[in-house]
């Protein structure tokens, strides 16, 4: 390659329903430090591992019933649920399942829940929601996240489709606000959590 050359941005392709649990134990491993999930997991030699579990029950369902994109080494992940005239199906049996996974954490998981239902916008307008966005631990940084981003927002942008996220963090706050995405409305925190998060909008970029 000469010192000229440009890498090819990374191959986006959609998930398949068997890879669910490989690429929810990338999320895992990739939010486990954090401070939201510090506080949903306070063991840290457990965390990675719950999260990972409690993950596949969102993965699995909306690989099937949502949008779920990776890129082709399988090091990053997006979860979308889609804007659709009908929306997604409830995940079947979603308390007890989360319940077994997340055992005592489980009424913390259930707080984070209804705050984060409480913060998305009304609709109309639909919008896509990017419900997840994780990267491997190790391949941080190296424009997997906006490969996935803009492969998508292409997408949305042809038919004009807004969209909505949550950013858990501040890095992932400024990664989106490179991506278009504005700060709608004030951070919030489920009960007795000091971590918060942000709710964010893009518009469609025609």
């Amino acid at each position: 390659m000469s010192a000229h050359s440009v890498a090819s941005p990374p191959t986006v392709e959609r998930a398949a329903p068997e890879e669910a649990r490989a690429l929810a134990q990338i999320i895992g491993d990739a939010f486990a430090f954090l401070p939201v999930t510090g506080w949903l997991v306070p063991a840290e030699a457990q965390r990675a591992g719950i999260l990972g579990e409690y993950f596949n029950i969102i993965v699995e369902h909306a690989v099937v019933h949502g949008v779920v994109e990776t890129v082709a080494d399988r090091s990053a992940v997006a979860v979308w649920h889609p804007a659709a005239s009908t929306p997604m199906p409830e995940i079947a049996d979603y308390d007890q399942r989360m319940a077994t996974v997340c055992g005592p954490n489980a009424e913390r998981f259930g707080a984070l829940d209804d705050v984060m239902h409480a913060s998305h916008p009304p609709a109309p307008p639909v919008y896509d929601y990017l419900a997840l966005l994780a990267v491997r631990p190790g391949r941080q940084g190296t424009g997997l996240g906006t490969a996935l981003l803009r492969h998508r927002h292409q997408h949305l942008d042809r038919p004009g489709v807004p969209a909505y996220v949550e950013a858990s963090s501040l890095g992932s706050r400024r990664l989106y606000q490179r991506h278009g995405y504005q700060d709608r409305g004030e951070p919030f925190a489920p009960p007795g959590c000091e971590a918060v998060m942000w709710p964010m909008w893009r518009e469609p970029n025609p």
